[in-house]
């Protein structure tokens, strides 16, 4: 009972942390798994559960109003039953994939526990009682971690004898298959990957960087850095030199117009609470309004030292609590916006308040997609690859490296572009279009992420045939031979592959399934 609170209150920390902290990557595998095997006493098998469905899990990512598996659910159950049985990696597979499949259907009802919440924080604005809604905004957030919490704590209560029972009657070559399986599933998350990455144009640096981990073994950082090297030389001297010019305006700032939004010592010491506030944007998804609730919450403090009356203050909440979805590590730069905004409309009495929600409501979209490619489907990639080559032998440093490396990025990234949202105005966007920059960070990102990915197929796909078979008197070796041939050449089919399903609207939940029946087949009749 000690375990199952112990992993329940695990999940409910780690879920409120992610959330408050703006998504510093605190609800990964890798990092479920190694929080688990901490509070059971048991590192080691903590890290390496967690490595190992991270790979299972790579493309899973609540992007938009997707529902993929619950990856945090799946993976605190698996590994601590991994540790309690004393079991290894093929046991936590066994229950983390069918564990998130169910949570996923619970992800629906338990979003909308916060919708009981909603009349409340109705009430509120109406009153413009803010106090209210500040003390209820942290419980709000933290109620699907409870929930998810309580899972996990009843699906590890509920029985390690009954469980451990249920595991001794599986026959051996099923768990083995489940071996197989586990090496075989990260060309689900790899597919998953590539369909948001693919272009046809940029499919040559997939296959760059998977030639450059399978035929020189050079190591995942190595590519990385010649990722970004190739990025600078594109830049300088290829398709992307006819725009530096133009970015350099942006950087100058020369636009020949004057600055509308300065920043004084008081408006410092605003932005300073909105930076601080952005953090919380995401913080709670609703299915009424989506972010609404946590942008309100950062708003707050600018419409109270802006407006002194309390009807125009009502007037700023609701303005705020209007739906509003975009990706919260890049999100600071529109509430640094609506924050100037805010301020020019309480000094002139001519500005149009319906501006400040028409710009929002225009920006969440394209910030949404560059804080995705960036940062979900680019960097964080990038980061875990490099966290995963450390990690897959139990070593801490792993998820250490991992979570420093990416939020080494994503943090100032947090902090500084509200500041800089406040600063630059609503000339941002146009400048930025028409000098080409946005197009040049997508296409970079792009390039390096798909060096990386391939880079990755090549060493966290494992499928390995194990027929041998007897020529000349000497035994030959199946596997060998399409190595001597084509290295690493099954995983980067099987990658292949699933993408090639996964675009052909297969789901990921299906490919699962189907890699886990081919392993336990193949282990069966001994292919694998």
């Amino acid at each position: 009972m000690i375990q199952a609170l112990l992993v329940g209150l695990t999940v409910t920390i780690l879920g409120f942390a992610d959330f408050w902290l703006c998504n510093p990557m605190l609800d990964r595998p890798l990092i479920v798994g190694t929080a688990i095997g901490i509070v059971l006493g048991d590192v080691k098998t903590g890290v390496e559960v967690g490595a190992a469905l991270e790979l299972v899990f790579m493309g899973v990512m609540a992007i938009g109003g997707t529902v993929p598996p619950d990856s945090v659910s799946g993976t605190a159950v698996g590994t601590a039953y991994a540790i309690i049985l004393g079991a290894g990696v093929e046991t936590a597979f066994a229950l983390a994939v069918p564990t998130s499949i169910f949570c996923q259907m619970l992800f629906v009802p338990k979003i909308a526990t916060r919708s009981l919440f909603t009349p409340f924080i109705d009430r509120m604005v109406e009153k413009g009682n803010y106090k209210g809604i500040q003390r209820l905004f942290p419980l709000v957030s933290i109620t699907t971690c409870i929930v998810s919490g309580l899972i996990c704590a009843l699906g590890v209560g509920l029985g390690a004898d009954v469980m451990k029972e249920f595991i001794n009657i599986l026959p051996q070559t099923l768990l083995d298959g489940m071996g197989v399986a586990a090496g075989m599933l990260g060309a689900v998350g790899f597919g998953l990957l590539l369909k948001m990455m693919w272009q046809k144009k940029m499919a040559v640096y997939f296959f760059l960087g998977f030639i450059m981990a399978s035929y020189c073994g050079m190591p995942l950082m190595a590519i990385a850095i010649t990722g970004v090297i190739l990025v600078v030389i594109l830049y300088f001297e290829g398709e992307f030199s006819k725009r530096r010019q133009a970015n350099k305006l942006v950087a100058s700032g020369d636009t020949g117009e004057e600055e509308k939004f300065g920043l004084t010592d008081e408006e410092g010491k605003l932005m300073a609470k909105v930076a601080r506030r952005s953090h919380q944007v995401g913080s709670v998804y609703t299915w009424e309004k989506f972010q609404a609730m946590g942008y309100m919450w950062v708003m707050i403090p600018v419409i109270n030292a802006m407006y002194d009356k309390k009807e125009d203050r009502i007037e700023g909440y609701k303005r705020h609590y209007e739906l509003f979805n975009t990706n919260p590590v890049v999100g600071g730069f529109i509430t640094g916006l609506s924050a100037a905004m805010e301020i020019q409309c309480a000094r002139d009495r001519n500005f149009d308040k319906a501006s400040i929600g028409a710009v929002k409501t225009s920006l969440m979209g394209p910030f949404a997609g560059i804080g995705d490619s960036i940062f979900q489907s680019t960097w964080r990639v990038i980061t875990m690859g490099i966290g995963l080559s450390m990690a897959k032998d139990g070593n801490i440093l792993g998820p250490i490296v991992f979570l420093i490396l990416f939020n080494l990025l994503a943090e100032p990234v947090r902090i500084l572009f509200p500041y800089i949202g406040f600063k630059m105005g609503t000339k941002f966007m146009t400048q930025a279009e028409e000098s080409g920059i946005m197009s040049y960070v997508t296409k970079a990102a792009g390039i390096i992420g798909l060096m990386t990915v391939g880079a990755m197929t090549a060493t966290m796909v494992s499928l390995n045939i194990g027929y041998v078979f007897t020529m000349n008197g000497a035994e030959q070796s199946l596997q060998e031979m399409l190595d001597s041939i084509f290295p690493c050449m099954l995983p980067l089919l099987l990658t292949l592959g699933c993408f090639k399903l996964l675009n052909k609207n297969v789901k990921p939940t299906t490919l699962i399934v189907l890699i886990m029946v081919l392993g336990i087949a193949g282990k069966y009749i001994g292919i694998f």
